[in-house]
């Protein structure tokens, strides 16, 4: 499990070669990703996160490896308050829904496996009750086998703040 988009805390390219260099067989590789509010990308994005690990790994032999986000979405609440870090990475908003869309989307694209989340539920938020996120994380396993469907118009823009974008997959014939 690595921080890579948040540098600082350790090197995970060290670990990965004492995996490689003394035999330690691994299956896969995590990292954490954090972005500090919905509207300001990180630094160094879902893909790029995941690429550093997997050239890291291949780089040193090891291959076929899965990668994935152990935790991660969004650090900060709202602009202004003092404690404003959210301990489950989880608020009862619907801008929430959409940014875990853009983060599944973005972990697929980079060829991740899984994306994990402390919880769904906005627990003191809104009494508990099932987030918008815990709707788009149900969809989100709902896809699971199916193949991705190749989408000729994927009407992404970044225009005034907005953002869109597809994603789609079919199980069966």
């Amino acid at each position: 499990h690595s921080m890579t988009n948040m540098e600082g805390y350790w090197d995970e390219a060290i670990f990965i070669r004492h995996c490689a260099e003394s035999g330690v067989p691994i299956k896969y590789l995590a990292a954490s990703y954090y972005a500090g509010t919905p509207w300001n990308k990180p630094l160094i994005s879902l893909g790029e996160c995941l690429a550093y690990l997997k050239i890291t790994a291949e780089n040193c032999g090891l291959k076929d490896l899965k990668y994935g986000i152990d935790e991660g979405r969004i650090v900060s609440g709202h602009p202004g308050k003092e404690a404003s870090d959210l301990l489950s990475r989880t608020v009862g908003y619907s801008y929430m829904g959409a940014f875990d869309v853009r983060l599944f989307k973005e972990l697929l694209d980079a060829g991740g496996s899984y994306f994990s989340s402390w919880g769904y539920l906005s627990e003191n938020y809104t009494r508990g009750l099932p987030s918008i996120s815990y709707h788009v994380a149900t969809k989100m396993y709902e896809m699971c086998g199916a193949d991705r469907l190749a989408i000729s118009d994927d009407c992404r823009t970044e225009r005034n703040g907005s953002e869109s974008g597809l994603l789609a997959g079919r199980k069966g014939d």
